[in-house]
């Protein structure tokens, strides 16, 4: 299968923040993938895992073709957590600001059984550290700016439902077919165009 020309040039790798790192190297930081399976299961949703939750862990997780048995006899979760530290400490993960990563603190307040507080204030602080986090604008602007962006749908348009009592409605789905994405479009149509400019 030939892939899009487009795609060969870019630099997005998707669902990954840079073309130089692999699927392989998605569990680097783990003694084995089956540990990373397992390690991404145990932070996926609640700390107290429903019955879905179980039933995706043994028909998603166990099912993939990562997992492998006979690691599980030698997995220690306290060990992967030490390895996931130690990785991020590492100048050559992924995580790193030159990709896009900050690392930041969150601060939460917490309930206390039994205690009413006057203010969300007067609760107790936790501080989380550590939080690898990227710009959400980073993130739309490198796509933007990526050779990938010529295959994106973009064009913005009207979508309505007539109802059977003849009633029109607005229809909003995607962001190109919101009003501030048709509003913004039509501004753009209307400045002066460079020579040659034949794009929509």
């Amino acid at each position: 299968m030939q892939r899009h020309p487009h795609l060969e040039r870019s630099q997005i790798v998707p669902g990954l923040p840079s073309q130089e790192i692999c699927p392989e190297d998605i569990f680097s930081p783990f003694s084995s993938p089956t540990a990373g399976l397992l390690m991404c299961w145990q932070y996926s949703g609640a700390n107290s895992k429903s019955s879905t939750k179980m039933k995706h862990l043994t028909r998603v997780f166990l099912d993939d073709d990562e997992y492998r048995k006979e690691d599980m006899r030698i997995f220690d979760d306290v060990q992967e957590k030490r390895l996931i530290k130690e990785y991020l400490k590492d100048r050559s993960n992924p995580f790193r600001v030159e990709n896009g990563w900050r690392s930041s603190s969150v601060k939460i307040r917490l309930p206390k059984e039994k205690v009413k507080f006057t203010s969300e204030e007067d609760a107790p602080e936790l501080e989380i550290t550590g939080v690898h986090h990227r710009s959400l604008t980073d993130v739309i602007r490198s796509v933007f700016e990526d050779s990938i962006m010529s295959t994106f749908h973009l064009t913005p348009f009207h979508q309505q439902w007539k109802t059977s009592d003849d009633h029109t409605i607005n229809v909003y789905s995607e962001a190109y077919s919101s009003p501030a994405f048709l509003e913004a479009h039509e501004e753009i149509n209307v400045l002066p165009r460079d020579p040659g400019d034949n794009l929509e």
